[in-house]
């Protein structure tokens, strides 16, 4: 009020920016922690400032950071620390959303449920709405530094040319995702997932992990199944091995839930298969990993002829 005071706005903070944050915020503490600590925090936060302090002020509070004999020490492990997001940090981000027209709120639900970045097409076919439309409530959230930032725009495979958006922070997207109830968000993931399908056709191998994530949170574990087969074997192609291996134990993990079938012995059966390629090169012939699939995929043989 008497202009003594002037806002500095605060841009986002580089690794070594947080890293000297941390640095000062828990002296003392050893240089290890204090480097691997400050790499959760600036993964989870992106380097925002508000995040960064919020997050680091939850840490102490919940006793995963404390201070033993006047010197910071870790208490649980990196990986703890880098799951659930602070209440007050949650409040606020709540705050913003219900600030939102009911449309801004809806597009942006179906947007987390697509992935960190979206296109206005695919958004536009879940409200049933013009995809000119969306691209306005869009806009107009960048325009005014809520929420999304705009990302290139790209014609779909079905010639359909439309702008994409990304949210401008994990956080925002998770918040927004676990805001709906779990039968929204399983319903969502389906359509959203039989959309791609129909938009990418010939090209579906391209977005099968993607595809393969949506059935799987939408419960449709056959087609789950399928995808989780198709992104293992692309992987298997780019020498991604680790990936590949993941996503064929999840195809078989998720086909244990399907009817005790002959088709389902058959697709089992691909599946190991295709699961002892990566084990070999990534654990060596002789591991007992490749051994176990093997011998299944041999007792499979015989129970389909």
């Amino acid at each position: 009020m008497q202009g003594g005071c002037e806002e500095l706005p605060l841009k986002f903070l580089s690794e070594a920016a947080v890293t000297d944050y941390v640095s000062a915020r828990f002296a003392g503490a050893a240089s290890d922690s204090l480097r691997k600590l400050a790499s959760v925090i600036y993964r989870r936060t992106d380097g925002n400032p508000l995040f960064i302090v919020t997050v680091v002020g939850h840490l102490v509070r919940q006793g995963l950071v404390a201070q033993i004999n006047g010197r910071w020490e870790l208490k649980v492990g990196l990986p703890e620390m880098e799951n659930g997001i602070p209440e007050s940090l949650r409040q606020i981000l709540e705050t913003q959303i219900d600030l939102l027209t009911p449309q801004e709120q809806r597009l942006l639900e179906i947007g987390s449920v697509v992935g960190r970045e979206f296109s206005a097409a695919t958004v536009a076919a879940v409200l049933e709405e013009v995809v000119d439309e969306v691209e306005d409530w869009c806009e107009g959230l960048v325009r005014r530094d809520r929420f999304l930032q705009s990302a290139e725009t790209m014609e779909r495979p079905d010639g359909t040319v439309a702008a994409h958006y990304r949210f401008i922070h994990a956080l925002y997207q998770e918040v927004l995702y676990s805001r709906m109830t779990m039968g929204r968000r399983t319903r969502l993931h389906q359509q959203i997932g039989e959309r791609e399908e129909i938009e990418y056709g010939e090209r579906i191998g391209d977005i099968a992990a993607e595809l393969a994530m949506h059935f799987e949170r939408g419960r449709d574990y056959e087609r789950a199944v399928r995808y989780h087969r198709l992104a293992g074997e692309n992987a298997l192609r780019r020498s991604a091995y680790q990936e590949a291996i993941t996503h064929l134990h999840k195809g078989l993990e998720l086909l244990g839930t399907l009817p005790d079938t002959p088709e389902r012995a058959r697709q089992e059966l691909a599946l190991q298969i295709a699961l002892g390629i990566p084990q070999q090169a990534a654990r060596g012939y002789a591991s007992p990993e490749v051994e176990q699939t093997y011998a299944r995929a041999l007792e499979l043989c015989r129970q389909v002829g």
